[in-house]
């Protein structure tokens, strides 16, 4: 089985090693945003980082149903 990510805001590209994360992934999911009104503020960066070291990677937006 591959070694698959979900990755946002909480975890901050200053702190992440992705040459080192990269190598044990198969694939990342990245959160785009939270709500109607919130852009993930680190998603570009996760997707600029993972696609240079050809990681496969897919997005989502998170939402919440009212009615």
């Amino acid at each position: 089985m591959g070694h698959i990510i979900d990755i946002s805001h909480h975890q901050d590209p200053k702190y992440i090693d992705y040459d080192k994360l990269a190598a044990q992934l198969d694939l990342v999911i990245i959160r785009t945003q939270y709500g109607s009104r919130t852009i993930d503020k680190h998603y570009k960066t996760h997707h600029r980082e993972f696609a240079k070291r050809n990681v496969p990677r897919n997005a989502y937006a998170w939402v919440r149903g009212i009615s």
